[in-house]
Parts: structure tokens; sequence; C-alpha cells
């Protein structure tokens, strides 16, 4: 209040609005300054949590593509072959600077990665209708890129193939939307979003059910197939075919030994529908609330937006479901779920300031239903990190833990300038590769193709006998020519997802060459952790091993 100046209820309001505008913009202060807080405890977390998930066996792989071996005929893996080419760069110049380890190189270039792919993203939402005169609520979409970037992928998720693939597919999808699919936009922004979109949709092969279903999505909305031949189509296609040239005219082990057993064998290598379906409910019942609860409306400039984002939704189901519905793969459902919720909220408050005023929808009803969808999508990541961090992080990681310290004691008791494995599960087989000098000498890094053959019957193993005589006669060739010095067998009371014990040794001895070359080995000990179980047997996965070592 100015002395002099005559009270009034003018006054009192303009001083009361003075007020709230000032607590607003303090409140403004505040979440900017938690986010940018939150987003670098993210990146500490994830450079103290690098050496996490399946990363480190592609580390391990492309090491040994650098020091001679071919993939597929030395090194027999299950993805084509870009992301180990990816990962060369960071084994490349771990290989140079020895102080940091290769996982922590690999968590800077991504974190690299992550600021070209949010950068491209914000300068295509500058084209946005509602984006490009309102540098705040660009702001705001930057800060939802990191936090979905760098806060929802948990560490062991952090530059794996899923992570990457969003990181790099995400502008070509954004370019997409229908506020942005006739945007004119320069030819260097558009050549970056082809470019990034080419690499990002050939991660995976289960990629592709993911740009077919935004390819149908786009002709079904424009009523024209027309995108079918824009540059960005042309560039992700063309980029695609040269891509499996390259593989075919270099890695044709891939097209004759690896695809015919995947096809054949790696349905079975799953943890089953009932351990997954707690992934699904979060995003279904975001999805199911967005689609029955909101109100339509065709005024809104955000709507056609997210039913856009819903039906990329629906693809990332689609992609789930090719990929056996392993938990790592829900990663970019989960964050297509939170961008259609952000446009939701984006749609809310525009419709709170604009259309509430002529009546089009009631203000309560639209911000209990935001509320209800953006409590959902809290309860979504609870869940995903739950799933992550506890039932297939937490639980299993001190056991992991305990039996790679002892391949590597062992290793270094024994002298061992090699080693192979006998095991049907990630990391317990390659990390002793990376944490002493002894060298992995047996091509399978874990036996993917052999939980069919645990499962099925005898019929099953006589149509497809070819596969294990092929895994036999490699494991042969690579104890009798590479004489490794140590062999881990897993000897688990339950076989990987098959929940039956499977004697691994005894099944390929089948085989007369694997059981010539393994005479030339003999058994030293056991370690086992398996905890027991209410019965009183022993029971688990990949918490039991035996260790021979070459005798002649």
């Amino acid at each position: 209040m100015i002395a002099g100046m005559p009270y009034t209820n003018d006054n009192f309001k303009d001083a009361m609005s003075f007020s709230s505008a000032q607590r607003a913009s303090i409140a403004r202060e505040i979440f900017f300054t938690a986010a940018i807080a939150a987003i670098g405890l993210a990146i500490y977390v994830q450079w103290g949590a690098s050496d996490a998930g399946d990363k480190r066996w592609l580390l391990l792989a492309a090491r040994m593509v650098l020091s001679g071996k071919h993939l597929y005929d030395d090194i027999f893996e299950t993805n084509l072959p870009l992301i180990v080419w990816l990962y060369t760069v960071p084994a490349f110049l771990a290989s140079h600077i020895r102080e940091v380890a290769d996982t922590q190189i690999l968590t800077l270039l991504v974190l690299c990665l992550v600021v070209c792919s949010a950068a491209v993203s914000v300068r295509l939402m500058a084209r946005h209708p509602e984006f490009a005169g309102n540098a705040k609520k660009r702001g705001a979409f930057a800060l939802l890129l990191c936090f979905v970037y760098l806060l929802w992928a948990p560490p062991t998720l952090f530059g794996d193939r899923e992570h990457l693939f969003l990181l790099l597919a995400f502008p070509y999808i954004l370019r997409c939307s229908p506020s942005l699919a006739g945007a004119a936009l320069p030819i260097s922004l558009r050549l970056a979003v082809a470019c990034m979109g080419a690499v990002g949709f050939c991660i995976k092969p289960h990629c592709v059910v993911v740009f077919l279903g935004m390819q149908a999505l786009v002709i079904w909305r424009e009523r024209s197939p027309r995108i079918l031949l824009s540059m960005e189509n042309l560039i992700i296609c063309g980029a695609g075919a040269v891509y499996l040239l390259l593989v075919y005219l270099f890695a044709p082990t891939f097209f004759y030994a690896v695809l015919p057993m995947e096809i054949a064998t790696y349905g079975y290598y799953s943890w089953g529908w009932s351990v997954n379906a707690r992934n699904f409910f979060p995003a279904l019942a975001v999805i199911s609330i967005v689609m029955t609860a909101f109100h339509r409306c065709d005024v809104s400039p955000y709507r056609a937006d997210a039913l856009y984002f819903l039906g990329i939704c629906a693809s990332f189901v689609l992609y789930i479901l090719a990929n056996n519905g392993w938990g790592y793969t829900f990663y970019p459902l989960d964050s297509m779920v939170l961008f259609t919720v952000a446009w939701l909220w984006w749609e809310f408050r525009w419709l709170k300031r604009d259309a509430s005023a002529r009546g089009v929808v009631p203000v309560s009803r639209i911000q209990g239903e935001h509320v209800c969808a953006l409590v959902l999508v809290a309860v979504s990541a609870l869940v995903m990190f739950f799933y992550d961090a506890v039932l297939t992080g937490e639980m299993t990681a001190p056991v992991e833990t305990k039996v790679i310290a002892e391949f590597a004691r062992t290793i270094r008791e024994h002298h061992a300038r090699s080693f192979g494995c006998l095991i049907p599960t990630f990391n317990a087989c390659s990390e002793p590769a990376r944490k002493t000098d002894a060298r992995l000498e047996t091509r399978f890094h874990h036996l993917w193709m052999m939980p069919a053959f645990a499962a099925e019957g005898k019929e099953f193993a006589a149509k497809y006998a070819r596969i294990p005589t092929y895994v036999a006669t490699k494991l042969a060739e690579d104890m009798e020519y590479n004489k490794p010095d140590l062999m881990f067998v897993d000897t688990s009371p339950e076989f990987f997802v098959v929940h039956k014990p499977f004697d691994l040794v005894a099944y390929f001895s089948t085989t007369l060459a694997f059981k010539e070359a393994w005479r030339h080995y003999r058994y030293i000990k056991e370690i086992n952790y398996c905890e027991p179980s209410r019965a009183g047997k022993k029971t688990g996965t990949g918490c039991s091993f035996a260790i021979y070592a070459r005798a002649f």
C-alpha cells in the first residue's frame, strides 16, 4: 500500500494479484531448480552404476571384435551386428584410456547422445504451433526429455538397445506427429532426424514393428501414402537395405546359422507372461483412462498429437510381444505413455485457460481426469523401477556378484590364461573376462538356445536335432583348438526359465566330437549359492556351478 493512497477493493486486488504472481514465479524457480538437481543426480547415478546390465557382454564382444575375432563365427551373438559395432567406439577408447572403465566411457558417450537427441527434438518443437512462441513451454519439454532419457531409464537399461533406440528414433516419431508432419523444416534438421532414425530402427530387427506401425498410423490419419516417399523415409529404408546387405556380405553366418536357430528356439528364452503382466498393467491403465474418461475436444491443438502418441504406444506393445515380453523392452512403451500424458496435461492447461471460458468442458472434470492419469503414470514409474531394481536386479545381483568373484578367484588361483563356459545365462561367463586377464575361448557366452530342448520333449528334439549338434560341435572345436584352461558349467537345480534340472554335459556328450573334447577336462570343485526352499530342496537359476580344469 502506497502512503497517502486511499484504500479501495481495487487496490487490494492489485496487491493480491501481484503477490500471486510473485508466488508463481517462486514456484517456477523452485520447480526448475529441483528439476536441474534431479537431472544432475540422475547423471551421477548413471555414471556410478554404469557397470550394470547386458552392456558388459556387448562391450566384451566389441573388444573381441577389435582384437580380430569374427562376429557369429568366433563370437556367437543373437543381435544383428550394429549394436556391437556401436560399442566398439567406447571399447576402443577404453583400450587407450585405461584410467576410465569402458562402461563409464559408454555412459559419457550416451550422455552426449542424450544432448543431441534433446537438441534435435527441441528444434522440431520450435515449429509446433503451440510451442513456437513460448520459450518456457519448450524449456518444459526439454526437461521432460531429460526426465525420460535420464531418470526414466534405470542403470541396467541406460545405453542399452532399447534406450539407444528411443534416443535415436524419437525425433523421427516427433516429426511424424500431426502438428509437425506438414511443417516446413530446414534440410539440415530433416537430415539429422533421418540419419538418427536410420541408426535407431536398425539397432534391433524388432524395431521394424514400430516403424511399420508408424507408417500405418500416418497413412490412416492422412488418408494418403505420401509418407512412404518422404525424404526421411527414403533415407531410413535405404540405410536399412544397405545395412542388411553389409551383414549378408561380411557376416553371412548370422543368416544361415544364428537366424534359423533364433526362429526355432528363442521363443523359449523368456520369463513368461505371468511375470510380465505387472509391467503391462500401469501402461494399459493410463491408456484406458485416456480413451474412456477424457472428453473428445476437436478444438484442442494437443488432442491429435496425444492420440498419435497413443497409436505409437500400440506399436510398442507389438514390439514387446515380438521380444518375448522381456522386462527391459517395456521402457519405450512407458516412455511413450509419459509423453502422451504430458500432452494431455498441456491440453488441460489450454482448456482451463481458453475453452472453459466458452463452456466447452467443465474444468473440474478435466482436472480430475488429468490428475488420475498423472497418478497412474507415477504408479507406472514405480512399478517399472521396482521390477528392474528389485525383481531382476537386487534379488539376483548378490548371487551373480558372488559367482563372478569366485570365477575370478579360481582363474587367479590356477593361473589360467583362458576359460570357457557352458552357461545358459548372461554375465556369469562374460564378466570374468572383463575382470581378469584371462580370455574367453568358447564362442557361446550363454546358451540361449538350450531352454527349448530342456522344456520340450523328444519330438521337438528330433525335429531340431541339428541345433544342439551344431552347438556341441562348435564347443568341441573351441575346446580342441583354443584349449581353455578352465571350464565353468552351470549345474543349478533349476535350468534357466525351465524350472527343472538339465545336465548340459550329459546332453552334449551324445555328440561324439564333444565327448572326445570333454575327456581332456577333470572336475576340480563346485560353487553353490542356491537358497534352500521351504521343502528343504535347493532351488534357483544360475546359483550352482561346477569348475573343470584341462588335464592334458
